[in-house]
Parts: C-alpha cells; sequence; structure tokens
C-alpha cells in the first residue's frame, strides 16, 4: 500500500563542495539499511548510483544543478513516502540552512521538511483564507 504524496514547492540547495559528504552519508545510510533488512541481493536502496545526483534518483527524487555543480532544486518524482524523513535528516548538516520543501499527502494533509543546517524538522502546515467569512 504505502502513502502518497506529491510535491507543492521547495527550496533547496547542497552547495558543490557539500555533495560528496552527503553521497557518502546516504551511502552509509544505504549499508544501515541492508544491515537491518532482508534485502535480495540483487536490490539496492541506492542502486548502481556513484554521484549524489544518480543516488537522488534511485530515490525517486531529482536534483537540479546549476553551472556550479550546485544543487538548487530537488523534485520527487516517486508516488509513495519511502523513508524521506530519515534519509533527509541523515543529510541535512550539507544542506544549506532554510532549505525547505513542502509536500501534500494523498489526503490532503500538507507538511514542509525545513533544513536549519542542523537537523531537518517537519512542520505542518495549513491552507488559510484571510478575510473569507466563516
Amino acid at each position: 500500500m504505502g502513502y502518497y504524496m506529491e510535491q507543492i514547492g521547495q527550496d533547496f540547495t547542497i552547495l558543490a563542495e557539500n555533495k560528496s559528504k552527503a553521497f557518502e552519508v546516504l551511502k552509509q545510510w544505504e549499508q544501515e539499511k541492508i544491515s537491518s533488512y532482508s534485502y535480495p541481493l540483487n536490490i539496492l536502496p541506492l542502486g548502481d548510483a556513484s554521484t549524489l545526483e544518480e543516488a537522488m534518483d534511485e530515490l525517486n527524487w531529482e536534483a537540479e544543478t546549476d553551472d556550479h555543480g550546485n544543487i538548487v532544486g530537488l523534485w520527487f518524482r516517486g508516488g509513495k513516502l519511502c523513508e524521506e524523513d530519515t534519509w533527509l535528516d541523515k543529510i541535512s548538516a550539507m544542506v544549506q540552512p532554510r532549505s525547505k520543501i513542502k509536500m501534500q499527502g494523498e489526503d490532503g494533509y500538507i507538511w514542509c521538511w525545513y533544513f536549519d543546517g542542523k537537523g531537518c524538522a517537519t512542520y505542518d502546515g495549513e491552507i488559510v483564507f484571510p478575510g473569507m467569512p466563516k
């Protein structure tokens, strides 16, 4: 089954000099997953990724890069929530502070993953129509 989600906004940056460390952290997360679950030998969460952008692609996220190699956008391509809370927090120290990814779930629930330079926090959202009669 799973929980379907879609992205409704983002302002996300990883500087080029932090990409290799972020990739290393994702590979460590992958090894933790493999050691804690029974994975078939031919299936890895990050596939055969050799870069951070390829690893993100394996996780159903598309990394947008600029001419300097910085990741300046992250776009969800998947359909279902799949451990984003965990791996986004793992790479959070490499993400530029005040980066954010805004999502909406299949039931209308809205949230934002917010990066403060040390961690990734989840904030609930709401739609407000100021001035509209109740």
